[in-house]
């Protein structure tokens, strides 16, 4: 079983700044035509993710999460539990932000408007790790290099599983559920 963690804190060798780290985007869907997102965002040499969804719609509008550990090929939807699927959302993660595939519903529909998010792998920011965990047996991710840890975002992408979240001010034990209504 393949687990992925989104870690709120972190430890990158290059100096970063909330500029160069985030960025939000609004873009329109050409369909058949790839779109480069430069946003400043440098995900092809520090890793990071992005979150794209779709604005304009009552359909189907979950967030699709891509992260550079996986490739551009690879998303899950955020709202559900699936597993992660081989869709082509994006067609590379760059220098300077990200370039999305063309013809793909969920980050190129024709007449449709998204909103992107772009986060870096960045010192005491956030970061993306990738744990293969073997069933039945504990795992333990040592967070101490990562600096102060504030949330945590927990998904399988290998089976479909709910996605969980942990916060440093929720109680002990307490998680919540990203792709559920029962949020606390």
């Amino acid at each position: 079983m393949k687990l992925s963690a989104i870690f709120r804190g972190g430890k990158v060798t290059k100096p970063s700044t909330p500029e160069n780290s985030f960025s939000a985007n609004v873009y329109d869907g050409l369909s058949a035509t790839a779109i480069q997102v430069q946003n400043g965002v440098d995900l092809a040499t520090d890793g990071g993710m992005v979150i794209i969804k779709k604005r304009n719609t009552t359909a189907s509008a979950s967030p699709k999460l891509m992260w550079t550990d996986h490739g551009p090929t690879k998303s899950m939807v955020g709202e559900t539990t699936t597993a992660m699927a081989t869709d082509t959302p994006l067609q590379s993660f760059n220098v300077d932000g990200f370039t999305v595939a063309p013809s793909n519903a969920f980050t190129n529909g024709a007449n449709m408007s998204f909103a992107a998010y772009t986060f870096k792998n960045a010192d005491k920011f956030f970061v993306t790790k990738t744990l293969v965990h073997t069933v039945g047996v504990a795992d333990t991710v040592d967070l101490s290099s990562l600096g102060s840890v504030g949330m945590a975002l927990v998904v399988n992408t290998s089976v479909a599983q709910n996605r969980m979240v942990w916060h440093k001010n929720l109680a002990n034990g307490v998680l919540i559920r990203w792709d559920g209504a029962n949020a606390q």
